[in-house]
């Protein structure tokens, strides 16, 4: 199964505020040929998924944007990192650490690992 579109995902870690940065508000702004792109807005929350569960990576579907022109977080203790978006992965995780510090965590993930891994496991039967 193949996605269409961009994508990218972020993982969070507080520092100042609580390492699963539960409260984090996430703006990406896209890049745009003509001037200031799409804002894209995501929070990171605890308890609203599945059965009280949450993933704590925090997905932005970008259809066509190839580029991210910025990043802003405001962390639960109020301090707010302002990232260039050339620090982020597109099509990739990176993650980012209160105070600003970022890494890439891949630069390809399959959109649907365990789907692949349980066909392949069928074929061996």
């Amino acid at each position: 199964m193949r996605s269409s579109g961009n994508w990218l995902q972020l993982s969070l870690a507080g520092d100042r505020s609580n390492a699963d940065a539960v409260g984090a508000k996430v703006s990406l702004t896209l890049a745009s040929d003509s001037g200031q792109g799409k804002t894209l807005t995501r929070w990171v929350e605890a308890g609203s998924g599945y059965a009280s569960q949450s993933a704590f990576p925090l997905h932005f579907g970008l259809s066509d944007a190839t580029r991210v022109e910025s990043v802003e977080i405001t962390w639960p203790s109020g301090h707010v990192d302002r990232l260039s978006g050339a620090d982020i992965t597109i099509n990739g995780r990176t993650r980012i650490e209160e105070g600003g510090r970022v890494a890439s965590l891949s630069t390809t993930v399959a959109a649907r690992p365990e789907i692949e891994s349980g066909a392949a496991n069928a074929d061996r039967s």
